[in-house]
């Protein structure tokens, strides 16, 4: 191949690595600063009440809940939350939890 440096040979291998690490840092930037850490985090730390919420037990008020949970991915009953369906949302964190209040 011939290129502006001259007939050298391409290592289209580390084209693809750089491309795909341009694409990770641009990720990285597109969600910066929304950080958002709550696997396994005591909300208590960061001075939220909160009360787990047992599965198949429909509670009132304003619940949080992962996608991850709400589908039943991550659950041994995938039905466990599936109640939250019957309402709509009222907003979103971190693009991927999602905020009830169920009245």
């Amino acid at each position: 191949m011939h290129t502006w440096w001259g007939s050298r040979f391409v290592n289209f291998n580390v084209v693809a690595l750089l491309l795909v690490l341009v694409l990770n840092a641009a990720d990285t930037l597109r969600s910066a600063p929304d950080y958002l850490t709550y696997f396994n985090v005591n909300p208590a730390l960061y001075s939220v009440r909160a009360q787990p919420l047992e599965p198949n037990e429909p509670a009132k008020g304003k619940v949080i809940i992962g996608a991850s949970a709400l589908t039943g991915q991550v659950l041994p009953d995938p039905n466990s939350y599936r109640w939250l369906l019957n309402y709509q949302p009222v907003g979103m964190l971190d693009r991927s939890m999602f905020m009830y209040d169920v009245k």
